[in-house]
């Protein structure tokens, strides 16, 4: 991504957070590793980025995404798929709430917890 930003270009990323939350869901996505916020900032700035901001986010999924795949775990070890659902809008609702909420305590400071790691970088001029 550096070699592909121009000089003063701004990275906006996600990674899957904490390395103790790899599950057969990160295999289904294909990730690779999950990051500490310590790492990703490591993993930026010495690949010549400048952090602008970093926080978690999706903070109020920690403890249900944790029981959902623990459970999935020990039910459907060898059938283990994605736990993207069609869901009733109501659900989706409620999530797409708590998502702009969280955005605007993102936007405004940062969640100290999470699923994920959201980071803004600016590459070096």
């Amino acid at each position: 991504m550096y070699r592909i930003l121009k000089p003063g270009g701004i990275l906006v990323a996600t990674v899957p957070a904490y390395k103790w939350y790899w599950s057969m869901w990160d295999v289904v996505l294909h990730h690779k590793r999950r990051y500490g916020s310590r790492d990703i900032q490591i993993l930026l700035t010495q690949n010549g980025f400048r952090i602008q901001k970093q926080s978690f986010v999706y903070s109020f999924l920690v403890i249900p995404g944790w029981l959902i795949r623990s459970v999935k775990m020990v039910i459907s070890k060898a059938s283990y798929g994605s736990d993207f659902r069609l869901v009733t809008p109501n659900i989706n609702t409620i999530m797409l709430f708590l998502c702009r909420i969280e955005a605007q305590v993102v936007m405004g400071g940062y969640v100290p917890f999470g699923t994920s790691i959201v980071v803004v970088a600016k590459k070096s001029p």
